[in-house]
């Protein structure tokens, strides 16, 4: 699951818009693209193959936040597109697809939103997966708690940093930070090398720093095993 708050201010003539352009299965190709209402909320959907996303928003009083809402083929008549030509969301299609496709939705009416969006294999149906969306700060601090204590543990089992400057202290809370961040959400105990593709996403690609890679999986291990954090379920995945 993943969650955003967005907040708007000045002008009042300018709106908030969300655009969506998924790549469900690592690939741009054959993902379908639909605009649904579930339980009172408009959500947008997409699916390819067995994988699943869907994306609902609420205002500051958990209400819909999503006023108009599209799908579209990017380069044709996605959200990008509209804007180009029209300078303002002049379409509305409930479906697109398969092929590349995006999603927008209009939260013009809502100075503060929220967005949910829960992405898992499409047999679950991600928006019953994840029917009602919680208040923003109550995700946040769930979040905050699960860090803080994460970090305690870690903090337990590690070598004292006591001596260390405090510059050099920081720093290996932030690689530990990032390290976990890397995990799979997918298949416990597995790592991907890295969230970024260097250089860059000119093709639909498989290939990159975004997948588990053995060699990279035993150093992250290593750095996690150093840092006081429990790397079994990487040597599970391993073997």
């Amino acid at each position: 699951m993943l969650a955003i708050e967005c907040r708007l201010d000045g002008d009042g003539e300018l709106g908030l818009y969300v655009l969506v352009a998924p790549h469900l299965g690592a690939t741009g190709h054959d993902n379908v693209a639909t605009v649904e209402r579930y339980q009172g909320r408009r959500v947008l959907l997409a699916e390819q193959g067995p994988f699943g996303l869907a994306l609902a928003a609420a205002d500051e009083h958990q209400a819909d936040a999503f006023g108009r809402a599209s799908a579209g083929y990017v380069g044709t008549s996605d959200g990008w597109q509209d804007f180009a030509r029209n300078g303002a969301m002049a379409s509305q299609y409930r479906n697109a697809g398969p092929g590349n496709v995006a999603l927008i939705g209009d939260c013009r009416a809502a100075r503060l939103w929220r967005s949910v969006s829960a992405a898992a294999p499409r047999r679950r149906r991600p928006w019953r997966y994840r029917a009602s969306i919680q208040p923003f700060d109550n995700v946040l601090q769930q979040q905050i708690s699960d860090w803080e204590g994460w970090q305690t543990r870690c903090a337990e089992r590690s070598p004292p940093t006591l001596d260390l400057p405090d510059v050099i202290r920081e720093q290996a809370v932030v690689s530990s930070i990032v390290l976990r961040a890397h995990l799979d959400k997918t298949y416990p105990g597995a790592m991907v090398a890295s969230l970024s593709v260097p250089w860059g996403y000119s093709a639909n690609e498989r290939g990159g720093y975004h997948l588990v890679w053995p060699r990279d999986l035993v150093q992250c291990a290593g750095a996690l095993l150093a840092l006081g954090a429990e790397p079994r379920r990487a040597t599970r995945c391993a073997t």
